[in-house]
């Protein structure tokens, strides 16, 4: 993605793909262990994941934080079309240049 645009959600993620991986990874744990007879492969940690399914969860990660800043996008367009005494968002405040 090239130009950063906050209007449609096309901002930087704020974290490289390894967090975000390991971020969907530990959720993945977590919810394995509260089955009743886990796959031992559903909770291996991160570090101990082959690298097709670390690049798995770095995808599945980097596909929930594009989602998230797109919905945040509509609803921040969505309050400022039904609210004028909204402003629009300042691109500073996420990090992005004027």
């Amino acid at each position: 993605m090239t130009d950063a645009d906050p209007a449609d959600g096309n901002r930087p993620i704020p974290f490289s793909r390894d967090e975000l991986g390991r971020m969907v990874r530990e959720a993945w744990v977590r919810w394995a262990q509260t089955q009743p007879n886990p796959k031992p492969a559903w909770l291996v940690p991160y570090d101990d994941l082959a690298e097709p399914d670390k690049e798995a969860d770095r995808q599945i990660g980097e596909a929930v934080a594009r989602w998230t800043l797109i919905g945040d996008a509509a609803r921040a367009a969505r309050e400022r079309k039904y609210d004028p005494n909204v402003a629009p968002c300042d691109d500073a405040e996420f990090g992005m240049e004027p």
